[in-house]
């Protein structure tokens, strides 16, 4: 695999699963409901965002 090619399936996005209680994913859904976006593009903010804290 060329140097280009490694590059480019780095910036993919990859899909996860995670488990979380039920209040968190009620939580999660109530937020994403009233920012009006989807809960897993909610939770991939998130995650971001705390890492950029970090």
């Amino acid at each position: 695999m060329e140097k280009s090619q490694i590059l480019m399936a780095m910036r993919k996005p990859l899909r996860i699963t995670i488990t979380v209680p039920y209040s968190t994913h009620m939580a999660l859904t109530q937020r994403s409901d009233e920012e009006g976006r989807s809960l897993s593009n909610l939770v991939a903010f998130i995650l971001e965002n705390s890492l950029k804290l970090n």
